[in-house]
């Protein structure tokens, strides 16, 4: 951090969806330019997003992040300079047969299904993480009633 920046002690977060990042799926020129300024004056700058760490990563290097990034509404901080998952936090186990009992007494039509990762089966992102898309019996055809 500049000693005599302009913007020494101030933090900046931005969302990235539809704000930083743009409906045209790009980042604008202008946008990082006085996010360079900005941090190069002394200023702190991350991003507060929605996104898993694996679809936020490939944009990470576009922008001039110098903080840890929040990650996944907010329930998991990651630092891309130096590659380390500070902090994330995990649904408990419970919850899985919870939905799943919610989804057999309610669902009556195929809904997409959420992602939830369980800690002893490493994260989203990691190898041996929760499987993505539809439970094999939607993608076999049976309503979520008949789960």
């Amino acid at each position: 951090m500049n000693q005599l920046g302009k913007f020494n002690g101030v933090l900046l977060v931005s969302d990235f969806d539809d704000t930083l990042y743009g409906e045209d799926m790009r980042i604008t020129r202008e946008n990082v330019e006085a996010l360079t300024y900005f941090t190069r004056e002394g200023g702190t700058f991350t991003v507060a997003t929605g996104r898993a760490r694996p679809n936020f990563a490939p944009h990470a290097s576009h922008i001039p992040i110098n903080a840890p990034v929040i990650l996944s509404n907010g329930s998991a901080l990651y630092d891309f300079r130096t590659g380390e998952m500070i902090y994330e936090t995990f649904l408990p186990d419970r919850v899985r047969e919870d939905l799943q009992q919610m989804a057999r007494r309610h669902l009556r039509l195929p809904a997409q299904r959420c992602h939830l990762p369980s800690p002893g089966a490493g994260g989203h992102d990691r190898p041996g993480g929760a499987h993505r898309g539809y439970p094999p019996a939607l993608e076999q055809g049976h309503s979520p009633a008949g789960l």
